[in-house]
């Protein structure tokens, strides 16, 4: 009899602790969830912050070569490179969930989405999530997006693109906020 007590509090003690332990993994994947929502809205924010017009380094336009603005009720943001010119290229911003996420209507004719990863320092990284009108994962596309936020007034964008299924190289483009005129 006292072994079958034994083996039924010794049960009861494991089935509590492995609760215990269960209700704590399931706080900490909660927590670390919340952290990364956190940071997703922070860096959606720091996006929002370049509403407004940009001129490229180096570039001799007459108009700003790049444009921020929000749209949906500032549930998104669109960024317009080189505005109404044959290669315009659209990107949009957005929280998709809890992650912040990009589709590129690039002028290649294929729309990349890429989602943001965890953020270091002032630079969103954005890792390659999937493409429409792709024919093959080894066709050129853009792959990956670096924004380095250097300051209110300055941000520079570094493209990969991929061919053969590998890096093929950077299309970087620093911009300026362009001066009330």
């Amino acid at each position: 009899m006292k072994t079958s007590r034994r083996l039924l509090l010794l049960t009861a003690l494991a089935a509590g602790c492995a609760s215990s332990g269960s209700d704590a993994a399931r706080s900490q994947v909660q927590q670390e969830a919340e952290q990364e929502a956190q940071q997703a809205r922070q860096q959606f924010e720091q996006v929002r912050a370049l509403v407004g017009e940009w001129d490229m380094e180096g570039a001799d336009a007459d108009g700003p070569e790049a444009v921020y603005a929000e749209t949906a009720a500032g549930s998104a943001v669109v960024e317009t490179l080189f505005p109404g010119a044959a290669h315009e290229m659209v990107t949009v911003y957005f929280l998709d969930g809890d992650r912040l996420t990009v589709t590129h209507y690039c002028a290649a004719g294929n729309q990349p989405t890429l989602v943001a990863v965890p953020a270091v320092g002032d630079r969103i990284d954005f890792e390659f999530l999937r493409c429409s009108n792709l024919a093959s994962p080894l066709d050129v596309h853009m792959h990956t997006l670096a924004l380095e936020l250097e300051s209110a007034d300055r941000v520079t964008a570094r493209w990969t693109t991929w061919d053969g299924g590998e890096p093929a190289g950077d299309t970087v483009f620093t911009l300026s906020r362009r001066a009330a005129r």
